[in-house]
């Protein structure tokens, strides 16, 4: 859906405009044999792009609202949604699903930087190009989360443009930076959390100052062994073992077995899968 006034219709292949709209529009879209079909058929083309005139106009995917431009790709007979836009948006989106409570400016304004830093590493990085990111794989929700009351917008403004970067072989780089709402007293490494070898500034930090409130960091969570086996898509769970980083001490992940076979389990990816389903 279009929610708002007029827009745009490019085919993106060409860059021929298909055509000008002066109103909103809401259709399923729909992969035809001969092209796509919003409302409207566009014969033998099978991707368009769509450009609101206004910044207000904001653009719906199965009812969840996008600033920006959509780009949308027919591919067999499956539908490709890619949403464009501006970096700073992103980020308030990327950045305001993740913060739920108030902060200190000053640590509202760090944590945007750091998710500032990842998005450009993203477009620097990336040799896809059609998209930069998958929504799911980094917690894009949208236009919507951007109006969450915790200042995020605010510190997201203050910091424009502003960006970490190292030196690798001689050259400056962004990098993957990764922020979290409580360290317990020391910071571990991408590749021992994520397993992720990408190269980074540093490995590990003491963070005197989280340590000070490291008791209010600590949580507990209960699950049976036949939810986890559920779960993880094991028949059954005889036991679990945890794997911890050695200079953080952080535990990282899971090895869940039985008496026939052995599963390595992400405890990051196995919280959030739970976290959605709450």
């Amino acid at each position: 859906e279009v929610k708002g006034r007029g827009y745009k219709i490019y085919d993106p292949n060409t860059n021929n405009r298909l055509g000008t709209r002066f109103f909103g529009k809401r259709y399923f879209v729909q992969p035809m044999k001969n092209g796509l079909k919003w409302g409207e058929f566009f014969p033998k083309t099978y991707q368009i792009l769509v450009v609101p005139d206004e910044d207000s106009t904001t653009l719906l995917v199965n009812g969840k609202e996008y600033k920006g431009s959509l780009y949308i790709y027919q591919v067999g007979e499956k539908v490709h949604i890619v949403n464009e836009v501006a970096l700073d948006k992103y980020v308030k989106s990327v950045l305001g699903a993740e913060i739920n409570q108030a902060y200190n400016p000053e640590a509202l304004a760090a944590a945007a930087i750091t998710a500032r830093t990842e998005a450009f590493y993203h477009v620097w990085k990336t040799k896809q190009p059609y998209w930069h990111v998958k929504a799911d794989e980094v917690g894009y929700q949208g236009y919507a989360v951007t109006h969450r009351p915790f200042g995020v917008d605010k510190a997201v403004e203050k910091t424009k443009s502003m960006v970490m970067q190292f030196q690798s072989y001689g050259n400056l780089q962004p990098f993957k930076a990764k922020w979290t709402h409580n360290s317990a007293g020391r910071t571990a490494s991408l590749s021992a959390i994520f397993r992720d070898n990408t190269p980074v500034p540093f490995a590990s930090r003491e963070t005197p100052f989280a340590s000070m409130s490291k008791e209010q960091s600590q949580w507990t969570f209960e699950l049976s062994l036949d939810d986890l086996a559920k779960e993880i898509n094991m028949p059954y769970v005889t036991g679990v073992e945890s794997y911890q980083d050695p200079e953080s001490g952080k535990v990282f992940a899971l090895r869940v077995f039985n008496d026939k076979n052995s599963m390595d389990v992400e405890l990051s990816s196995l919280l959030r899968s739970f976290e959605s389903k709450e």
